[in-house]
């Protein structure tokens, strides 16, 4: 189509055009000197960067395919950490203009949740520790903040998905019903989600979940069994 040719020339001259800028910035990210770069890798990377800093209109899904490719890319150049940071719009910044004018559109908080839920886990297989995710907590960032998915708890956030991606496969094995379901002591609140959200999420299939307190699993860990009922404790404590 005209759109997609329109698009794909804009960023094949753009790259060309801001290629110094584009490998400027990547070298700071990159333990890897650009031009030693795989070409694959260094062209998927430049592609990445021009889209985040001159083409804030990208649409989203596309802007997902491409923010997943760009971290594959990333991957391969193996780092020690990552850091993930949604796209925040800041007062007094040129992205706040064209938000503004209606040339930007930021994800919504549960948009970005759900891409980062996705995202860290390639990180993780692959060996690379993420440090931080999403932007620090702090007072400018609240008052310049004009719109985009900032939450001062956006890490336990993306992990709160993560944990309900993993525990709904192996509840969806059982018939809905009550269920207990024992994990790490650190991790009641991630299992439990921000406001309960894991747990209305699950009373919505049809699961009515206790999440109990088990030291002896680990971080990530849990076991899933029936949930008892007032009878069957009574009969246990006689």
């Amino acid at each position: 189509p005209r759109r997609d040719r329109a698009f794909c020339s804009a960023l094949f001259y753009g790259v060309l055009e801001r290629r110094i800028t584009l490998d400027w910035t990547l070298s700071h990210y990159s333990r890897v000197p650009v031009l030693k770069m795989d070409p694959a890798v260094r062209a998927a990377l430049r592609l990445g960067a021009y889209q985040l800093m001159y083409m804030p209109s990208v649409p989203p899904a596309a802007a997902v395919g491409q923010s997943v490719e760009t971290a594959r890319a990333l991957i391969a150049l193996k780092p020690a950490t990552a850091r993930v940071y949604p796209t925040v719009v800041l007062e007094g910044t040129h992205l706040a203009a064209l938000y503004r004018q209606g040339h930007y559109h930021p994800q919504t908080l549960e948009e970005a949740v759900a891409l980062c839920a996705r995202l860290l886990p390639l990180f993780e297989e692959a060996g690379v520790r993420v440090i931080r995710v999403g932007l620090h907590a702090q007072e400018d960032v609240e008052r310049r903040r004009v719109a985009g998915p900032y939450h001062p708890a956006f890490r336990e956030l993306v992990e709160s998905r993560r944990f309900l991606a993993r525990l709904l496969p192996e509840l969806e094995k059982q018939p809905p019903g009550a269920y207990a379901v024992r994990v790490c002591p650190r991790q009641l609140s991630v299992a439990t989600g921000q406001k309960r959200c894991n747990l209305e999420a699950l009373a919505r299939r049809g699961y009515a979940v206790r999440f109990v307190p088990d030291a002896s699993l680990a971080p990530g860990r849990f076991g899933v069994g029936p949930q008892e009922t007032r009878n069957e404790k009574g009969k246990q404590a006689q």
